[in-house]
């Protein structure tokens, strides 16, 4: 009995499931779709493709138009479910009524363009019906149902897309706030936009700029230096930012970096003025470590020599670079990641944990840090979460981002339609 039992549910079930009739309240609505297809019979590819087409028109001519699959229309007739329909989710913009509905009912071989009181104008009863029958009738005899949607759609994107038209349908508001629709920026609008962008910028190097010229009056010429270098990076970005109107700042500030670099410092011994050494001659007066730093490009030494007592003066200017650090015991800029290496692999349970090696060039010591590394995530389950989403959005046609064609759009009863 059993067996009898669960050969007839396996048998009835795909009948009940193809015969299974919608009407306008229980059809599955999402406010984020241009295509409908509860049933599934578009391929989810397919129905992105159609969603992505009918976005780009209602994002570019502000028409909105839904696509809507279901396998029977039940006791109403195509043209009264499609009209109702409409009425029911308002495809358009309150103020211009400029959407549709292409509905196809598939028990019933019948296609219905429901139109808005604005599209009436242009898609004419007589239009609709000519359009179904020349692109949509066709393919749907081939069984070919993307192909008759798509050509549909494409005939009436090329309509709207005549200049008189478009002029005609496009909605100066947003859907369904009432709020005036953002107007696309004029030439002038975005000059003025950069223009106020760039004096903002401008305004704030010149602040850095002279935050630092007066907070360095009463610094060394080493302590100048070392602050205009720091800044130099700064100056320069705000130049590029600013059209170029700030490069005045990045130029001074490259001045005066130099200018304090190289500018004659007095002898802290016997106040005679000390000469600088050429890069080529300074390597002499360091030490093993400085003259390693200056070998790995970690820091540029400037040495000055009084030419009165013999005093010499070592003054440090780091360089921009991330491959070195400064070594903890001997403090030399030498030290640099060797190994990195994974201990524990992390698994979807737990962490892991790794280790990295620091060497230093200089004295060779070595430091071991560990490091936890985090979980991995469970892919399986994202992956479930994620079909289930996609599964959910198919079921209403394929999703279409959050710019939706629903608004507040009402229709008279226009449309025209066709069977095949």
């Amino acid at each position: 009995m059993t067996r009898i039992l669960f050969i007839l549910l396996t048998t009835l079930l795909p009948i009940v499931a193809f015969a299974q009739e919608y009407t306008p309240e229980t059809l599955p609505f999402d406010p984020r779709s241009f295509v409908c297809d509860p049933a599934h019979e578009l391929s989810g590819q397919e129905a992105a493709q159609i969603n992505s087409t009918l976005k780009g028109i209602k994002d570019k001519y502000t028409v909105a138009i839904v696509a809507v699959i279901v396998p029977s229309t039940g006791d109403m007739a195509p043209a009264e479910f499609a009209t109702e329909l409409f009425n029911k989710w308002k495809p358009g913009a309150d103020n211009k009524d400029n959407g549709a509905i292409i509905l196809v009912a598939l028990e019933q071989h019948r296609a219905f363009i429901a139109t808005g009181y604005g599209l009436e104008g242009v898609f004419t009863d007589a239009l609709c019906t000519r359009i179904l029958n020349k692109y949509f009738v066709p393919e749907m005899k081939k069984g070919r149902l993307y192909d008759g949607l798509n050509a549909t759609v494409g005939a009436m994107s090329n309509i709207i897309a005549d200049p008189a038209n478009a002029e005609e349908l496009r909605s100066d508001t947003p859907y369904g706030d009432g709020r005036p629709m953002e107007a696309p920026l004029s030439s002038y609008q975005f000059w003025q936009i950069v223009f106020w962008v760039a004096s903002m910028i401008f305004i704030v190097s010149a602040i850095i700029f002279f935050v630092d010229l007066f907070s360095t009056r009463r610094k060394t010429n080493f302590e100048k230096a070392t602050v205009w270098k720091k800044h130099l990076p700064i100056f320069w970005l705000c130049a590029a930012f600013s059209i170029g109107s700030g490069l005045i700042f990045a130029l001074l500030a490259l001045i005066f970096r130099n200018y304090y670099r190289n500018k004659r410092v007095r002898c802290d011994t016997c106040g005679h003025k000390m000469n600088k050494l050429s890069e080529e001659k300074d390597n002499e007066m360091l030490n093993a470590a400085q003259d390693l730093e200056e070998r790995l490009n970690t820091i540029d030494y400037d040495v000055w020599v009084c030419p009165q007592c013999g005093t010499i003066e070592r003054f440090p200017f780091p360089t921009a670079q991330k491959v070195y650090s400064k070594c903890p015991k001997c403090h030399t800029v030498a030290r640099r990641l060797v190994v990195d290496k994974t201990l524990i692999p992390a698994t979807t349970r737990r962490a892991g944990e790794g280790e990295r090696v620091y060497r230093c060039e200089y004295c060779h010591d070595e430091s071991h840090i560990r490091y936890k590394i985090p979980r991995k995530e469970n892919n399986a389950a994202g992956a479930a979460v994620l079909g289930g989403i996609a599964a959910g959005s198919m079921g209403r046609g394929g999703g279409g981002g959050f710019s939706g064609p629903f608004g507040g759009g009402m229709s008279g009863g226009g449309g025209g339609g066709a069977s095949w």
